[in-house]
């Protein structure tokens, strides 16, 4: 100890004061790094497969996100499967779709020059005619073979038209072509329209010609082709029907006849998957009395209930009156099961587990949820599901009685939605169903909970182990550690309900000492649950202990009181001491410099050593043999706590985590401590004071003979003095300022203050 000793107050203690930090500019300071966009924080438990009774108009009603693509196709995807399938129903059922793919939507017009190549020649079989990428494709082996010429020139001749008949966003909607070019190509299907002699190749040359005449938005000719061709043909029920369809809508609407569009819009909706989102967002009724004018057209109340289906879908709609709607023209109608899951979605979003939602607040400000009418909308639901399961007309009444049930629990009516979920069991038989209603028993008996002991932590702890479906829905977890925290909170175990909120990160940019008191208990009973191991154990089987105790340790270090930080680092094992950060706050700078390296020659202390040095260095202090020796040692324990400050090179000392941006803000909100931090929700603490420096720097200048250091003392002291003012004071004080000029004006260091320090020459000049 006596070499360390050395460095501090040897001969050359009175140069070491004259290197003191010199310079006294303003601190530089980053702009405010204020809270930003949070995400919407909420709980998903509804299973997308309960809705692949209808797998092709689900997603388009509903909204799973990220599940969304493992469960249900693309609307592209849906168009160019069903058009495959067409082809292969009509021509060649022993051609996969795979194949019928490659070649309506990737062959080239060269390739498909090769098929017609293939069937002039008499020699060898139909894959070795064919050659190339298509020797191995069952439907160009079956139309070589066969001849089909027909086929493959319509084919060639569509290739052609594709260019200018490609709608934007798969919809009818209008954009700029080259209409001369496109009406010579309306002109040519004409004329093979009536070379060809199948009408199912027929029927596709009008829809090529029909579809050009629209997008070049001779909306006249379009009416009149579909009058012309449509009424020529003989043929089956076929998608290429509603392709027609909709693009006699598209012109009808663009011509004003929004009735007659809307109605075919909803016919094509309902009978056409591929087509369903276009007719969606095309679809258009702007007054009441286009409405009834629609409805009219209607030729059945199961059309009535199509157009109901569509108005519901728009995001403004009064979904449960659509629903009365759709239900008293076809109370069996597919569209409702997918209306009442996607209402189910969006109250499920709005109120599951509101209450002790962490985020509910953000969820608010930035999202708007939930929505201001939400719980006047599950009641509303709610009734209206108890109706029409007793009048037993529904077409799935086990979803309807199991969407009953969650309603229950997504009102808080968790008796009753109990004894609706038993009744649901008795009626379900579908193993979707069965899985749903056993997550809605899990997330009821969660919800459900009203104290939290050693035998529901250890339920709660195995179920990824022994509840099959668990793993399966991802918001478990959040559910139960959210429901957690607020029965720790209420039982008053506030150290676990941190953990279930909060992460170690947290605690060390903002320590809660309670806290971290109640913590390190944890970590030292003998017997710990399930629950509590996952909560402060880590991989290793140690525990968070250390951590916990360094991060006391500096924030009592930073508060000034020395034992008790002392007391707190000495139970980390003497091993792991040096594990957290070595330091040495006596390094002096002419100007603070809080991210700069230490010299490679200065010894380093860890926060054991550091400490003890320091209360040796209080001991000798006080038994110096001089006036001046102890003021030395006072003036370098005002340095050390000066620098294990915000202000300071050694701030980890103290401080496990600092933010450039807080003393700009904190100078902008006088007293502010504690700041706001992306991923820190408690927000960041940081040590602002330097009373303790202050303390020690006035000692050691009342103290001191020498007035070399009774100024350099009272130089530090004035710094300070103007961090205070920076961060606790709106009007700043000048007293050391003024002790300088008034007692020091004959000292060396004062010229150095004159020469080197802008503040002081401002001062000088007031």
């Amino acid at each position: 100890m006596n070499e360390n000793k050395s460095q501090f107050y040897g001969k050359n203690t009175l140069l070491g004061l004259l290197l003191a930090c010199l310079v006294c500019f303003p601190l530089t300071i980053s702009s405010d790094c204020g809270a930003g966009y949070v995400p919407f924080y909420g709980y998903s438990f509804i299973n997308p497969e309960i809705t692949k009774f209808d797998s092709e108009l689900a997603p388009f009603f509903l909204n799973f996100s990220n599940i969304y693509k493992e469960f249900f196709k693309t609307q592209q995807e849906i168009y160019q499967l069903d058009n495959a399938k067409e082809w292969q129903e009509r021509y060649c059922e022993n051609a996969n779709v795979a194949d019928i793919r490659y070649i309506v939507y990737k062959a080239s017009r060269f390739q498909l020059q090769d098929l017609l190549i293939a069937m002039d020649s008499e020699t060898g079989s139909a894959s070795r005619r064919i050659g190339g990428a298509l020797a191995n494709n069952g439907w160009a082996r079956y139309m070589v073979k066969h001849n089909c010429r027909e086929t493959v020139d319509y084919l060639m001749f569509a290739k052609t038209c594709e260019p200018h008949a490609v709608a934007p966003a798969d919809s009818w909607r209008e954009i700029n072509r080259d209409v001369v070019a496109m009406s010579r190509l309306i002109d040519e299907a004409h004329d093979r329209f009536l070379r060809t002699e199948s009408d199912y190749i027929k029927l596709r040359y009008a829809f090529q010609a029909i579809r050009l005449a629209h997008y070049s938005k001779q909306y006249d000719k379009v009416l009149e082709l579909v009058d012309y061709y449509l009424p020529k043909i003989d043929y089956d029920p076929s998608i290429v029907e509603y392709w027609i369809w909709g693009h006699k809508a598209g012109a009808l609407q663009a011509l004003g006849q929004r009735p007659e569009a809307a109605y075919l819009y909803s016919r094509i909706f309902e009978k056409c998957p591929g087509k369903r989102e276009s007719a969606y967002r095309s679809f258009r009724i702007d007054t009441n009395e286009e409405w009834e004018q629609s409805l009219l057209l209607c030729k059945s109340d199961h059309e009535r209930a199509n157009l109901y289906v569509l108005r519901a879908n728009s995001n403004n709609a009064l979904l449960v009156e659509e629903m009365r709607n759709i239900y008293a023209y076809d109370p069996q109608h597919h569209a409702l099961e997918m209306l009442l899951v996607r209402e189910l979605q969006q109250l499920e979003k709005d109120l599951l587990a509101e209450s002790i939602n962490p985020y509910r607040a953000n969820n608010v400000r930035q999202h708007g949820i939930p929505r201001v009418y939400a719980g006047e909308r599950v009641i509303e639901l709610q009734n209206q599901v108890r109706s029409w399961l007793k009048e037993n007309k529904l077409r799935q009444p086990a979803l309807w009685k199991l969407a009953q049930g969650y309603l229950e629990v997504l009102a808080g009516n968790y008796y009753f939605a109990e004894r609706t979920l038993e009744e649901a069991d008795e009626m379900i038989e579908d193993k979707h169903l069965k899985e749903q209603l056993s997550v809605f028993r899990l997330v009821l008996e969660i919800l459900s909970l009203e104290e939290v002991g050693d035998d529901e932590e250890r339920y709660l702890a195995n179920l990824g182990r022994q509840y099959k479906f668990y793993k399966n829905y991802p918001d478990f977890p959040r559910l139960i550690n959210d429901k957690l925290r607020l029965l720790y909170r209420e039982q008053g175990d506030d150290a676990k309900a941190y953990l279930m909120e909060y992460s170690l990160a947290q605690l060390k940019a903002n320590p809660d000492l309670d806290i971290i008191d109640r913590l390190i208990a944890l970590c030292r009973k003998e017997e710990r649950t399930r629950f509590e191991k996952e909560l402060v154990e880590l991989q290793d089987g140690t525990t968070i202990e250390n951590e916990l105790l360094n991060i006391k340790s500096a924030h009592l270090l930073g508060q000034g009181f020395l034992e008790p930080a002392l007391k707190a680092m000495q139970e980390v094992t003497l091993v792991e001491q040096d594990n957290f950060g070595q330091f040495n706050p006596f390094v002096r700078r002419f100007k603070d410099c809080v991210n700069c390296l230490l010299p490679d020659t200065v010894t380093t202390y860890n926060r054991v050593e550091l400490i003890e040095l320091m209360l040796e260095m209080e001991f000798d202090a006080r038994a110096a043999e001089s006036a001046d020796q102890a003021a030395s040692i006072y003036f370098d324990l005002g340095e050390a706590f000066y620098n294990m400050s915000y202000f300071g090179q050694a701030w980890k000392a103290t401080d496990l985590f600092r933010s450039s941006s807080s003393g700009d803000r904190a100078y902008r909100n006088k007293g502010q401590e504690i700041f706001s931090h992306v991923g820190l929700p408690l927000g960041n603490h940081e040590n602002f004071n330097t009373d303790r420096a202050l303390r020690y720097f006035d000692l050691a200048r009342r103290t001191a003979k020498s007035k070399e250091i009774q100024v350099a003392a009272a130089y530090m002291a004035a710094k300070c003095e103007r961090n205070d003012f920076y961060t606790q004071h709106e009007r700043r004080t000048y007293d050391y300022f003024s002790i300088i000029e008034t007692d020091y004006k004959d000292t060396q260091f004062y010229q150095r203050i004159i020469n080197e320090c802008r503040d002081f020459q401002a001062y000088l000049l007031k």
